[in-house]
């Protein structure tokens, strides 16, 4: 528990300073001024990433660690397959070039994961 406390610290001191550089202070007054629909999806979103992160703490404790560890690692695989579907069926949504380079090159960093996986379990 001290060393989670401890990395909020030093993740609070380090951050700080940032809102100092021009660049990023102006980045930090477009996210107040989007408005409230967008300020309450950044927070839905970091209400999300908490939940989840304590979801995987408490399978840690309950399951084996080699399971949700390979589990927990499909994460990218899952999104590049959210993003394919996305991308297909809601073309304009992403503001991503989705050529055959580009996807071909998704698959290849989903089956290095794969394999990774399975050479962790």
């Amino acid at each position: 528990m001290a060393s989670h406390a401890l990395a909020f610290s030093g993740k609070f001191i380090g951050g700080s300073g940032l809102p100092a550089q021009s660049g990023i202070r102006e980045e930090l007054v477009k996210y107040f001024h989007a408005g409230y629909i967008f300020f309450s999806s950044l927070a839905a979103e970091e209400i999300f990433s908490f939940l989840g992160r304590g979801a995987l703490i408490f399978a840690y404790a309950v399951g084996s660690v080699a399971l949700v560890s390979s589990v927990a690692a499909l994460q990218p695989f899952l999104t590049l397959i959210y993003v394919l579907f996305l991308s297909i069926f809601m073309p304009g949504i992403l503001r991503e070039k989705m050529d055959r380079k580009t996807i071909s090159l998704k698959i290849m960093a989903s089956v290095l994961i794969i394999i990774g996986l399975y050479l962790v379990s």
